[in-house]
This record gives structure tokens, C-alpha cells and sequence, in this order.
């Protein structure tokens, strides 16, 4: 492990893409602090597997589609490890919509949390920087530029995400680094099953797609650049 003394909060870090962000980074000797919401049980096992194999995290929780909550994420952050090196937004909500079904809920469902919350959290990550420099990282989807009708409201808030990376990348340009990082076909979700999980898979131009994993270790190369 060669430590690095570098704290990353990592948002919806509690499973799925966000705890291998977690533990990779941990494994590289981040001090990590694992955001979560409603996945209490996993946020603790994550931390205690981090903390077991030697690395150091912490979890905070906080509903990201609630102003007051999302607003004290980075202090809280800040008040456990001090100044944050690295903002990973990658939390995100995920449902079925098209333009059939959408409504207002499902659109203040989804933009609230991918993207006003990314928005808010990069905004306060600026100001506790102060003078140091540091990263923000934002977890995007291939369909950003693959655009199809389906997940309506999921979709609208990745492509505003995308454009707010962008956006801060020239804003920031010599104070913060600003990446995003469009996962490929990864992880079964909704109501997909194992079989068409693989069928989406295999019809991929490689005929794969990307790992958790393999999302850890381009966000890691990033920090390391």
C-alpha cells in the first residue's frame, strides 16, 4: 500500500460501482469516506472490510434529493479527515421512464439527485479547497452519448451531468481537475435479468463491457495523472 494521505468522498459508495471505487482506492492508501443513504447494513460491512484489511474510511449518511442533507455532506466530510482531495459523484437514482410514463415526480426523482446534488457538492468541494488543488470525478453513462428513448428521466440528468463536467472542467481549468468517467454496460439493474444482462453484454462492439473493477482503476489512473 503506498499511502498517499489523501481523502476521497465517494457518494452512493456503500455497493455496486461505488463500493469498488471505495475499496480500490482504500487499497491505494486513500482515506475514504463511503456516502450512503438508505444501505446502512453495506455502508458498515464496506467499512469494516476496508478497516479489516488495513485502510482507513468512514461513512456519512445523507438523502442527496434533500437540500439541507446534501449541503452538510462536505462539512461533515471535512470534519472528519479535513480538506477533501477528491469528490467522486456517483450516486445516482435509476428507474424506468419514457416519455409515455414521465411525470413530474419522476423527473424532480432523477434530477435532484444526479444532478442538483452533484452541482451543490461540487460547489461546496471549490470552497473548502481553499488555496490546495484537487479532483471531482463524475461517474456519467455510455448513453450519454448512445442516446436512446428509454430511462427518460435517468438519461436527461446524465447528459445535464455530462455538460457540468464540461462546464467545470474550463471553469476550474488549474485549481481542480474535472473528469468523467461513462461506464459501459456493468452491473445488472431494475428488472434486467441474468440473461439479458448477458445478451446486452455480448452485444457490445467487444462483445464485453467494463467491471467495477476495471471503473476503480480508470478513476484511480486519473488521480494519478
Amino acid at each position: 500500500m503506498a499511502l498517499s494521505l489523501k481523502t476521497a468522498l465517494i457518494t452512493g459508495g456503500a455497493k455496486r460501482i461505488g463500493a469498488a471505487i471505495a475499496k480500490d482506492l482504500a487499497g491505494h492508501g486513500w482515506k475514504v469516506i463511503v456516502h450512503y443513504n438508505t444501505s446502512e447494513a453495506e455502508a458498515n460491512a464496506l467499512k469494516q472490510e476496508i478497516v479489516s484489511s488495513g485502510g482507513i474510511a468512514e461513512i456519512i449518511k445523507a438523502d442527496l434529493s434533500d437540500q439541507h442533507e446534501t449541503d452538510t455532506l462536505i462539512p461533515q466530510s471535512v470534519s472528519l479527515y479535513g480538506p477533501i482531495d477528491c469528490l467522486v459523484n456517483n450516486a445516482s437514482q435509476f428507474e424506468y421512464d419514457d416519455i409515455k410514463t414521465v411525470d413530474w415526480h419522476s423527473l424532480e426523482k432523477h434530477i435532484k439527485p444526479n444532478l442538483c446534488a452533484p452541482i451543490m457538492l461540487s460547489h461546496a468541494f471549490v470552497e473548502a479547497l481553499g488555496p490546495r488543488q484537487g479532483t471531482i470525478i463524475n461517474l456519467l453513462d455510455q448513453k450519454v452519448i448512445n442516446l436512446n428513448p428509454d430511462f427518460l428521466s435517468y438519461t436527461i440528468s446524465k447528459v445535464g451531468l455530462l455538460a457540468l463536467t464540461e462546464m467545470l472542467a474550463l471553469g476550474l481549468l488549474g485549481k481542480v481537475q474535472v473528469c468523467g468517467v461513462a461506464p459501459g454496460i456493468t452491473m445488472i439493474s431494475g428488472k434486467q435479468t441474468e440473461k439479458g444482462f448477458a445478451k446486452a453484454w455480448k452485444a457490445t462492439p467487444l462483445g464485453l463491457s467494463s467491471t467495477p473493477q476495471e471503473i476503480a482503476a480508470a478513476i484511480r489512473f486519473i488521480l494519478e495523472t
